[in-house]
């Protein structure tokens, strides 16, 4: 636009027509002089007056192609959580579900994100891109305590609160940053301090204005601690429900499990498990007895994530035990003392964990082993008569908790 020369604006529907016009000179800018300041606050009732005209009129505007729109901002919709430090997967996916499982009716959506940037840097990114409506930063980097940092994105304003590394901690950051997305989703203000208080430079200064003095760190508090803030393994212990084959003509018999091991923070684990199953039931022409398998295993697996899922693979050694007794022979038949035999061969299992609480998860585990040794039931008199034999492929299951000493 020219000043100096008489022109006209469609702003409104036809019905309303605005005019504008000036006595600048021809070749002024309206930015460089009091004409520039006359056009803008023209132009800016002439927006105002067609907002609302537009809203009395809709069907007239959208049918008036001369009428200027104001295009609508983006809307925000994210939570963007950054998270510095050795939070494993595992957490950071329990965390994930402990968010989401308070917001499925929120239209919010969730993202975590790691970045090898400065806070600062990372942050004035985020905030350029007007689509995240809480942006938060856990840095879980000191071993005692974690420092959240919660921003509103829509204010440019921050809080801090450091909490102290616990078994209800992820728990804790969950429950802020759900009640602090809700708040702010009710058009409520949840954070106070300025954000050039908070990180180390200034987040978005103002166009031509000077950048403002980097506000000094805050004081050393007890989250500032030495790199190895994780332990490098953690002990784990499992209870379940079992079952297992036996032989072909015997059903499965139930039974308990029991597991002691220690996993690293990597995700390898090395476990001890122990097993008992009731009797199983021989039926034979020559009379009845119970065999009682008992095993004691060691085995390496190695952990994978698949949120909220943890699959774990997993081989090792088993030593079975097998105990005849409870013998019931026909008459004219009599019955050998009781024995036992021992026998070994390699196992593997695939176990799935669901996780309940920060750590306890629900396991169901499918296993399979093979003992080459034979062992069969005979009767012996003149001639030997095979009675029974006990498989030496021998498959199982098992449904039970897994129970974490700490996070990682």
């Amino acid at each position: 636009m020219v000043c100096g020369a008489h022109r006209e604006i469609l702003v409104t529907p036809p019905r309303a027509t605005l005019e504008i016009s000036s006595n600048c000179p021809p070749n002024a800018w309206p930015s460089r002089s009091r004409c520039g300041w006359h056009w803008f606050a023209a132009l800016s009732v002439g927006l105002v007056h067609s907002n609302s005209a537009n809203a009395a009129s809709p069907a007239a505007a959208d049918s008036n192609p001369n009428v200027a729109r104001v295009a609508e901002g983006p809307s925000r919709s994210e939570i963007v959580v950054r998270v510095d430090g050795a939070l494993d997967s595992e957490n950071e996916h329990l965390l994930d579900g402990l968010i989401r499982s308070e917001r499925r009716s929120s239209a919010l959506s969730l993202a975590f994100q790691r970045s090898p940037l400065p806070v600062a840097i990372w942050l004035r990114a985020v905030l350029r891109e007007k689509r995240a409506l809480l942006v938060a930063i856990l840095d879980v980097s000191a071993a005692d305590a974690w420092r959240l940092t919660v921003v509103d994105a829509t204010r440019g304003r921050a809080l801090v609160r450091v909490l102290p590394t616990n078994a209800a901690s992820l728990e804790a950051v969950a429950s802020i940053l759900n009640s602090a997305a809700s708040a702010l989703q009710e058009g409520l203000e949840v954070a106070s301090l300025p954000l050039e208080q908070v990180v180390a430079e200034p987040v978005a200064p103002k166009s031509g204005a000077p950048s403002p003095t980097p506000a000094p760190p805050p004081a050393a508090s007890p989250m500032s601690a030495s790199p190895g803030s994780t332990n490098p393994a953690r002990v784990r212990a499992r209870v379940a429900a079992a079952v297992t084959s036996v032989a072909d003509s015997v059903s499965a018999t139930p039974g308990l499990s029991a597991s002691l091991g220690i996993q690293s923070r990597a995700g390898l684990g090395v476990d001890l498990t122990a097993a008992s199953y009731f009797p199983g039931r021989f039926e034979t022409a020559l009379g009845a007895f119970d065999v009682r398998r008992s095993t004691l295993s060691l085995g390496v697996g190695w952990t994978f994530h698949l949120p909220p899922f943890r699959l774990e693979p997993e081989f090792g050694l088993s030593g079975e035990l097998l105990r005849r007794a409870g013998a019931s022979p026909v008459p004219g038949v009599f019955a050998a003392t009781d024995s036992n035999t021992l026998r070994f061969g390699p196992i593997a299992g695939l176990s799935l964990r669901y996780p309940l609480f920060s750590l306890v998860s629900l396991e169901l585990a499918g296993l399979a082993a093979y003992y080459p040794r034979r062992v069969r039931f005979v009767a012996r008199s003149s001639e030997t008569y095979d009675l029974a034999e006990v498989s030496r492929p021998v498959l199982g299951a098992r449904l039970g908790l897994e129970i974490l000493s700490s996070r990682e």
